[in-house]
């Protein structure tokens, strides 16, 4: 009952139009049994001659305006549940993405995207069936027992008694399948959900997988996530199969229990031979509608657990905004006394200090999970910090609006996501009322303008999925874009050519120099040759900061620094010649 109440929840803006649905779906069962009705006093008619013509013509006409009604009831409770469904799935959509949108990323590290995949497109599908078909099913699954029970007992109580024999034993197979494979039904969802995430995964990876030979069978998470999903699958079939089998032979073998009694009875001259006809005619069918409850509480089942996922979801609790918050005079950042940590127990920063200037070029580097990326990360409140604070122009970065941060800020990853869209409209992501002559003159100053003009469409191209695929350096160049078409008065920016070559390298330095301009800049990288400029850099080593000054005073100052300063430089130095010498 708890899944069905959070059901008709979810359906809150809906619940009129499913009240109605249900109504119609009641009227449906009840002119269902209005032919059986007449047929009863076609019987009596025809057991007392003569017959009335005048008196067929009229059950003839009933008949058909039975017919034509259920005809319309059944119309109508399905387009209203529908209706009430499908609005249901967009609220439910809505609701789940606009809230994911204010998780701190945090989230998205502990669940895959196979996990959330599945919640917004099968776990919230699932949802449609029920209200759609299954509830108004319900309704009319319950009303025609009813009604025709009731109608058996007005007739005669004692093989009302016996009619009702089997329903009570389909009620008794039906609640022993429940108990069994109740327990299995987390594990059903648990697997599908593996198998779910394989598969993104193993798309996503599909080059490096043909790269090195590797064929579906081969390829151990994919394989055995999809033989576990067909194990669970085979068990719960198994189960469900003897006992679904029962529960159909009860529902339809009303005849059985009803014809021995009613020939006694009307051996007896205690039954009329009318109502013997009818009890016959009702009680072969009466049952049938309840294997619609059935359907309805397996699939409650299954809705069950998706529902349990979509709250899991919701019950994250977002970044707390501050609506009315105070905004920053300037923009130089400072880290006070800063600890942050992704796992309890294992922390990140402890008391990390620094301050950046407004205006001012910094370089985060270090080895590998050093921290330098989620240090940059912390800044626009991806995740908020345990202890200490993070301050744009003296103002905590909590007490500034998150929208008003986040304007003030623009991001150029190592990795540029394109959406399925135009190029046009992957540029206008980073300011959605900027008009087609913004983006292209962003587009210009990020030199992106001359490769994007001869695309089979210019800035009308499609990108992403299915679509045109850009090189690494003409996707940066388009992040390059954006970040400029936001004009944000402090930029990150993450190994921005990090998969340029030599010629691509040089027009996207010409296009971030331009992007720069005047602002507070932190930038991120491994090659220590391309920061030597940087007004200051600030070195980190498993989350400490080891080191926070120019190039030339880290050299001496700092021996990690310098220590990356020589292995880097003597790397460049190698060539296949020296690789030739030292294997001779």
């Amino acid at each position: 009952m708890n899944t069905l109440s959070r059901l008709f929840n979810f359906a809150h803006n809906h619940k009129n139009m499913l009240r109605q649905a249900a109504l119609f779906s009641v009227a449906d069962a009840l002119l269902e049994l209005v032919p059986y009705g007449i047929l009863y006093f076609v019987i009596i008619e025809c057991m007392n001659p003569p017959l009335s013509l005048a008196k067929m013509a009229w059950f003839s006409f009933l008949a058909l305006c039975s017919i034509c009604a259920r005809a319309f009831a059944r119309w109508k409770a399905g387009n209203l549940a529908h209706k009430a469904g499908y609005g249901t799935l967009m609220d439910i959509r809505r609701k789940i993405a606009q809230h994911i949108g204010q998780l701190p990323m945090l989230f998205f590290s502990h669940n895959s995207s196979g996990s959330l995949l599945k919640t917004l497109s099968e776990d919230v599908e699932r949802i449609e069936a029920v209200l759609c078909h299954h509830i108004p099913d319900l309704c009319a699954a319950i009303a025609a027992p009813l009604l025709t029970l009731t109608l058996l007992f007005f007739l005669d109580w004692r093989l009302a008694l016996a009619a009702l024999l089997p329903l009570i034993l389909a009620i008794l197979c039906q609640l022993a399948m429940f108990r069994e494979c109740s327990t299995r039904m987390q594990g059903f969802h648990d697997s599908l959900t593996a198998m779910n995430g394989a598969i993104v995964e193993y798309v996503q990876g599909i080059m490096d997988i043909k790269a090195f030979n590797q064929t579906v069978e081969s390829y151990q998470r994919f394989s055995s996530s999809v033989r576990n999903f067909e194990t669970v699958i085979k068990d719960w079939s198994k189960i469900s199969g003897k006992y679904y089998a029962l529960f159909g032979t009860m529902l339809g073998s009303g005849l059985l229990f009803v014809l021995p009694p009613g020939l006694m009875l009307l051996s007896k001259e205690s039954l009329s031979m009318a109502d013997f006809i009818l009890f016959l005619l009702l009680v072969g069918g009466y049952a049938a509608p309840l294997d619609r409850l059935l359907r309805f509480s397996s699939k409650l089942r299954e809705v069950e657990e998706g529902i349990r996922r979509i709250d899991a979801i919701l019950a994250q609790a977002p970044l707390p905004d501050a609506p009315e918050g105070s905004l920053p005079q300037n923009y130089d950042i400072t880290f006070e006394n800063v600890s942050f940590s992704y796992e309890e127990g294992s922390p990140l920063f402890e008391k990390l200090n620094l301050h950046i200037p407004a205006g001012t070029l910094t370089a985060f580097v270090g080895p590998s999970g050093a921290g330098k990326t989620s240090a940059a990360m912390l800044i626009s409140r991806y995740q908020d910090v345990q202890k200490g604070r993070i301050c744009i122009g003296g103002v905590d970065i909590r007490h500034i609006p998150i929208a008003e941060l986040l304007r003030n800020i623009s991001f150029v990853f190592q990795d540029t996501f394109l959406f399925s869209d135009s190029v046009l409209e992957n540029i206008r992501l980073a300011r959605p009322d900027a008009s087609d002559e913004d983006v292209i003159h962003a587009a210009r100053q990020a030199r992106a303008h001359d490769f994007i003009t001869q695309l089979p469409q210019g800035y009308e191209t499609q990108l992403g999925d299915g679509a045109l695929a850009l090189s690494g350096g003409e996707r940066q160049r388009l992040a390059i874009a954006r970040a400029v078409l936001r004009n944000a008065p402090i930029i990150i920016l993450d190994e921005a050519t990090a998969y340029a070559d030599p010629e691509n390298e040089a027009l996207l330095q010409e296009g971030i120099s331009r992007l720069l301009e005047g602002k507070t800049v932190i930038v991120i990288g491994h090659r220590l040759r391309a920061l030597t400029e940087a007004d200051s850099i600030a070195v980190f080593d498993q989350g400490t900061l080891r080191g926070f000054a120019p190039h030339d005073e880290l050299l001496s100052s700092c021996s990690l620094y310098a220590t990356m300063w020589n292995v880097q430089q003597n790397a460049a130095d190698w060539s296949l010649t020296d690789m030739e010498e030292s294997h001779a």
